[in-house]
C-alpha cells in the first residue's frame, strides 16, 4: 500500500525535494519511495500515511494557480498538517 501511495503522490506533483525534509531522508531514498520501491523506514511509513490522508482530502495536487516556491510551500503544509495529526 505504501508504494501506490507514494506512486499516487508523485502523480500529483509531490517532488523528492518536498519528502527530503518532511522525513529527514536522504534524495536518493525520497526517489525510491517515488518510484515505488518499498519503504522500510517507520518515517517512511508514517510519511506515506500523510500523504494518503492530503490525497483523500484533495489538498493534493495543488491548485495550478501556485508556481515555484509558493507551490513548494503549499505542497510541504499539505502534508506536514497530517504528519503532526498522526503523532
Amino acid at each position: 500500500m505504501d508504494n501506490e501511495v507514494f506512486v499516487a503522490a508523485k502523480n500529483a506533483g509531490v517532488m523528492p525535494r518536498h519528502l527530503t525534509t518532511l522525513a529527514n531522508v536522504s534524495r536518493i531514498t525520497a526517489m525510491s519511495w517515488l518510484k515505488g520501491r518499498p519503504v522500510r523506514l517507520l518515517r517512511g511509513i508514517e510519511l506515506a500515511k500523510a500523504l494518503a490522508k492530503a490525497l483523500h482530502a484533495k489538498e493534493l495536487p495543488a491548485p495550478p494557480e501556485y508556481r515555484g516556491a509558493e507551490l513548494d510551500n503549499y505542497i510541504r503544509q499539505a502534508i506536514h498538517k497530517y504528519l503532526i495529526r498522526s503523532s
